[in-house]
């Protein structure tokens, strides 16, 4: 029979209910228990099992035994709910698990779908996720009318050289004549691979440098993690600078950016804020202008501000937006 090992408690903190929504959790392992991670399975209270992917981390020094391994499945919990799923042994090795997610590497171009999205990431002249699309069926409907993103975006660098950069009451001025644009649009060389594929996540890795014409501003690597069975896409960007430690290699920017050209345009967006959630009809902006506060604005009014860093609200840092029965919805963490 099944030997239990651990039980895996999830809890929803945002008071907002969960529909399989994916979650990875590690999962440390008693030395000389697990030889193969491939023979355990999760379980609900009761006894389940819980379609998964457990991905072997670390061994034990004796190299006999598992340490750690990921596991990764689909959770639906209510608002502030709590679910118990508990991780077992078996004698046998599963089956497979069924699933829709697939992922295509060709040319420099990276597709993952799952049937209820599919997006699109190119290694060369990179632009975020160059195109998305969305099926609300679950069906496999990857036609141009259901696109929610479209060409278009990038990774992007805006930076000054410092010849231009002059302080007045304390602050950095530069002349806008003199700002410079770095994009991952011009970098020909950029990569992209399928880092992992599983049954349950695939993970994509795009890799490159923002440039302007010969000269380089901060290397990106990019990350789209993809599930089966939901339409949430987690993206992990990071911006990389590696121009040396010297004063004299400082660089001067006025902002990073991602952008996504969602299909969108004349739709309504909304805003997690402090308080009531704030609504807009599109073009509207929340700017985050120093740590301690946010803005947000429509058509030239303030719809909402708050502080953030002092009041650490979890129900900020999200953005919806909308038009009939499609929609994009971005969170921002750290």
């Amino acid at each position: 029979g099944d030997e239990k090992i651990v039980a895996l408690t999830v809890e929803e903190e945002s008071g907002v209910d969960r529909v399989n929504e994916p979650v990875t959790m590690g999962v440390p392992l008693p030395e000389g228990k697990v030889t193969d991670a491939a023979r355990l399975a999760l379980v609900d209270a009761a006894g389940n099992v819980i379609p998964c992917q457990v991905t072997e981390v670390a061994r034990w020094l004796d190299g006999k035994s598992v340490k750690w391994v990921h596991i990764t499945w689909n959770q639906s919990i209510k608002a502030k709910g709590k679910e118990v799923v508990s991780v077992v042994l078996k004698d046998t090795v599963p089956g497979p698990a069924r699933t829709m997610l697939t992922a295509e590497e060709k040319d420099n171009v990276v597709a993952v779908a799952n049937g209820i999205i599919k997006f699109v990431v190119r290694g060369a002249r990179f632009t975020g996720f160059d195109q998305a699309w969305y099926d609300p069926a679950g069906q496999g409907d990857f036609s141009d009318a259901n696109r929610v993103i479209g060409t278009g975006g990038a990774s992007v660098a805006m930076a000054a050289p410092k010849d231009a950069v002059t302080v007045a009451d304390e602050k950095f001025v530069v002349p806008a004549e003199r700002m410079r644009t770095f994009s991952s649009r011009n970098d020909a060389e950029g990569k992209v691979v399928i880092e992992e594929r599983g049954p349950r996540r695939v993970v994509v890795k795009a890799t490159g440098r923002h440039m302007n014409g010969d000269s380089k501003m901060l290397d990106y690597i990019v990350r789209f993690y993809a599930y089966a069975d939901s339409p949430i896409v987690r993206v992990q960007h990071v911006f990389i600078g590696a121009h040396g430690s010297a004063p004299r290699d400082v660089e001067f920017l006025s902002g990073l950016y991602l952008d996504v050209p969602t299909t969108f345009a004349g739709g309504v967006a909304t805003f997690g804020t402090e308080g009531e959630q704030a609504r807009a009809e599109t073009p509207a902006a929340i700017v985050q202008d120093n740590s301690d506060h946010f803005a947000i604005t429509a058509g030239g009014k303030l719809l909402a501000e708050g502080k953030g860093k002092s009041t650490k609200p979890i129900s900020t840092g999200w953005l919806d937006l909308s038009k009939g029965d499609k929609g994009l919805a971005v969170g921002f963490k750290w």
